[in-house]
């Protein structure tokens, strides 16, 4: 099992960071939107592993990044076995122009009515919309 991290960026207007993966066949979900993130390396904290991919994936300050809980997800839809991924929130007045993505297709917000109707891991919809509470800085209605 691998142990990811991940960490929902949030801008002023409570909208989602997110980036379009690759559509290498090779890598979970490919061509699925998804929040930066990836892979704890050995003898790395949850905390440390999602700085460091912050700065390798998108090279940005992150305020006030906070834990928020963890869930088992599975690699993809053929592969069902599972990773534990340990979910961030981060807040970010960066505006997309001056993010420059350094894996994947592009970045994009997202506000919480869209996150519905893209293509995203459906267990990470999930722990959105059961933690979303958690994650806005305001409260959004569906």
């Amino acid at each position: 099992m691998k142990k990811v991290s991940k960490i929902f960026i949030i801008n002023s207007e409570n909208n989602f960071l997110m980036y379009l993966r690759d559509k290498d066949s090779k890598i979970p979900y490919p061509d699925y939107w998804d929040f930066i993130g990836g892979e704890i390396e050995k003898n790395e904290s949850k905390e440390d592993a999602i700085k460091r991919e912050i700065m390798e994936e998108i090279g940005i300050n992150v305020n006030n990044i906070r834990y928020i809980g963890e869930q088992y997800v599975p690699q993809n839809f053929l592969n069902p076995l599972e990773n534990i991924v340990y979910f961030f929130k981060g807040e970010v007045t960066e505006r997309i122009e001056y993010i420059k993505l350094t894996e994947g297709q592009r970045l994009e917000y997202f506000n919480l009515n869209e996150l519905q109707k893209i293509r995203l891991a459906k267990p990470f919809k999930d722990f959105i919309l059961k933690n979303k509470q958690k994650i806005l800085k305001k409260q959004q209605s569906l």
